[in-house]
């Protein structure tokens, strides 16, 4: 390769914004081609140049993957809407001053409907605070009425007790039995500094356990007793949950006394970050004032998930499925490999809030938030992540580096940390580092075609054509696209 192009390519590839050029096409026309709002003549123009411009081809990808979330409008389910109207008292306003326009059922419904272009994070915060106001009406009203919950199998609940190295007893929970050869829920929060972990079944059948599956952002724990048939919770095939009655389980022994009657305000589904599965989470409105935790189930007594925080009135919760995830594509670890777990539901709060700012492209609110969430919560290696995107996009690279760096302090298996980390060392032109993470992350997943093209890149930057040409036999079936672009930079 002569040596003033080699020179001029290693230039424009250290940054993509330094390739846009004045026929580049601007933000609100690559939106308009990915959510495929343009006309026949627009779709062919905006291809035309995407295909030859790796500038635009990037932005349409990010416009893409911001678009995954929230994609369509939404609006309150109508069944959450007339259950919550209900729960408003029947009665004249106190404020005769109140445009009528503004009465209980217009207010709520102007409140809880939106569309997703005027979504935003802090929207979420309105609707669980209303939820919980109007929730707490309901207590006053139903003091005198007996509710009975489901009818529940109390073998399917288990005493777990964690031990010290000494045998001393450190903390008690309860856990749940969600599958019948033997896997057990709960929270990790519960069992963190544990030597070991003492399981009791109803039938006094005790099981010591030392090996578990954790969620650790998002204090989720599972563990196997040593059989392979117990009785479990079904499953619950609720496949819209939002305005659905749920109980949380707290005690099962004690009839009514043991559940709280609660209803799903909000689902929060974070995109996947690259190779990663979306985060689910469930937010649960609880009728009753008391700080609580327990298990999530349906009216018949089916297994919804797992609370994961305990305040007042508003919850998160990790739906059934997160949880069978941990066991059946996870890998258990030693509870000595577990270090002590700080979970905060603050910090989780945060740190789900701080990647809807982001994802509205609002970086210095989704910055205060997420730092805000690794100082509450320092364990919290999604959050670390995530801020990094954050001062990538601010053009802050040194502390997008640390944020990387904490997070894979953690988990040094995080690929998406990795793949990160090397982009970052990329952009500064340290190509002999940058290959490292690029490398390490690539061996953790071989079939992130952005891994496979970015380590290309870096061996070509690098001088090295043989191994960039590999990589891009290697990405050709991910990305042929990128594959023949690695292939022509070679030549």
């Amino acid at each position: 390769m002569d040596t003033d192009l080699d020179k001029k390519i290693r230039e424009a590839l250290q940054e993509l914004d330094s390739l846009k050029t004045s026929d580049c096409l601007d933000d609100d026309a690559i939106g308009a081609y990915a959510a495929n709002e343009v006309t026949d003549k627009e779709r062919r123009h905006a291809e035309m140049h995407v295909q030859n411009c790796l500038y635009c081809l990037n932005r349409l990808n990010e416009m893409q993957e911001l678009l995954q979330y929230p994609k369509h409008p939404a609006p309150v389910p109508e069944e959450l809407m007339d259950r919550l109207q209900r729960l408003i008292p029947s009665q004249e306003q106190v404020n005769t001053e109140r445009s009528p326009s503004w009465s209980g059922g217009n207010l709520l419904r102007r409140m809880l409907t939106f569309s997703s272009q005027k979504w935003r994070y802090t929207a979420v915060g309105i609707i669980c605070v209303t939820l919980g106001v109007m929730l707490t009406l309901l207590v006053f009203r139903s003091t005198n009425r007996q509710d009975s919950g489901p009818q529940l199998n109390p073998d399917a609940f288990v005493n777990i007790t964690a031990l010290g190295e000494d045998g001393r007893v450190l903390k008690e929970n309860r856990g749940v039995v969600m599958d019948a050869r033997g896997y057990i829920a709960s929270n990790l929060k519960a069992i963190s500094g544990a030597a070991t972990l003492r399981v009791v079944q109803r039938n006094g059948k005790t099981s010591h356990i030392d090996k578990i599956w954790t969620d650790e952002n998002r204090n989720l724990a599972v563990m196997k007793l040593d059989t392979d048939s117990v009785p479990a919770l079904p499953i619950s095939t609720i496949t819209q949950l939002v305005g659905k009655n749920l109980f949380i389980v707290t005690d099962p022994a004690k009839a009514t006394k043991g559940m709280t009657e609660s209803i799903v305000s909000n689902f929060h589904q974070i995109p996947g970050r690259r190779s990663d599965r979306p985060k689910q989470y469930l937010e649960i409105v609880t009728i009753t004032t008391h700080a609580t935790g327990g298990v999530l189930v349906d009216e018949q007594g089916k297994l919804v998930g797992l609370l994961i925080t305990e305040d007042k009135r508003i919850n998160m919760a990790a739906p059934i499925n997160d949880l069978e995830r941990l066991y059946t594509e996870g890998k258990a670890i030693s509870l000595k490999e577990l270090k002590q777990v700080s979970f905060s539901s603050e910090a989780l709060e945060c740190y789900l809030k701080g990647i809807l700012a982001g994802d509205n492209h609002q970086w210095h609110e989704a910055k205060l938030l997420l730092e805000k969430a690794v100082r509450l919560n320092p364990r919290l290696d999604g959050a670390y992540q995530e801020l990094g995107h954050v001062y990538y996009r601010l053009r802050d690279y040194a502390n997008e580096a640390r944020a990387y760096e904490a997070a894979l302090a953690i988990n040094p298996n995080n690929s998406d940390a990795l793949l990160r980390m090397g982009w970052n060392l990329d952009s500064r032109r340290e190509f002999r580092k940058a290959i490292g993470y690029y490398n390490r992350a690539y061996q953790l997943d071989p079939e992130n075609p952005t891994i496979v093209f970015r380590l290309g890149l870096s061996y070509l930057l690098q001088g090295e054509k043989q191994k960039a040409l590999n990589m891009s036999d290697k990405l050709q079936p991910l990305d042929p696209g990128n594959a023949e672009l690695v292939r022509r930079l070679a030549r």
